[in-house]
């Protein structure tokens, strides 16, 4: 993500943390949308309840060899 504005405008956030990482602790504390937040994702199944969705490729072992 890059700076939109502001002094640092189209730097990276690392980029600006190498070279100040004084104002990243500043815009978070200061001006919050300064630095924006990634998107959280929720995957959900069609009822809008949390999915995890199910394990491919399993191997199958042999349970002696488990112990």
């Amino acid at each position: 993500m890059t700076f939109r504005f502001g002094k640092y405008k189209g730097y990276t956030i690392a980029e600006v943390e190498l070279l100040n990482p004084g104002y990243i602790r500043w815009a978070r504390q200061n001006a919050p949308n300064l630095i924006p937040k990634p998107p959280q994702k929720q995957v959900v199944d069609e009822e809008g309840d949390a999915y995890i969705k199910p394990y491919e490729n399993i191997p199958f072992i042999n349970p002696s060899d488990a112990f």
